[in-house]
């Protein structure tokens, strides 16, 4: 049987891969553009993680491509 994601969880999963803003609130800014509010966007994150689809959110960085000053500053 074929798991189809929701249109939104789908969105949350391959919009923000890369480029998840570094704002004060960076799920508001998701929210906005998903089409939902910021408090929904949290809770389906938290579901995907706690189901196991989804391991982490959050920024990565390539190896060897910045600094321990760099991420000292985001």
């Amino acid at each position: 049987m074929i798991d189809l994601l929701d249109p939104i969880d789908l969105h949350l999963l391959d919009g923000w891969q890369r480029d998840l803003p570094i704002v004060p609130r960076p799920f508001a800014r998701v929210a906005r553009e998903a089409g939902c509010g910021e408090e929904e966007v949290i809770r389906r994150l938290a579901a995907m993680k706690e189901s196991g689809r989804i391991t982490r959110v959050g920024a990565t960085c390539a190896p060897n491509t910045v600094s321990a000053s760099t991420l000292a500053a985001l």
